[in-house]
């Protein structure tokens, strides 16, 4: 088994997520329903797409053993700060 643990920004599409090759979907599954249930935290399951050639989880499950896993964290300091706009003119 590997985790690869990231930080996003909180609006990424994949934040709260586990994103996992179709080896490793059933413990994922099982691990975000857990995790909702027992904790109360929202999380999601996203496929790891085939098609993306270098991404760990991808290549640690399609050319080994290893049941990979990646846990995408929000990290709110990757935002873009905003607020009110004014104009300069």
């Amino acid at each position: 088994m590997a985790i690869d643990i990231h930080g996003a920004e909180t609006m990424f599409p994949v934040t709260n997520c586990i994103v996992a090759p179709e080896k490793s979907m059933k413990i994922a599954t099982m691990v975000s329903m857990t995790v909702t249930a027992m904790e109360g935290f929202e999380n999601h399951v996203e496929p790891s797409p085939k098609g993306f050639r270098g991404l760990s989880h991808r290549e640690i499950g399609d050319f080994s053993e290893t049941l990979p896993f990646l846990l995408e964290a929000p990290f709110p300091f990757l935002d873009q700060p905003t607020g009110p706009r004014r104009s300069i003119c």
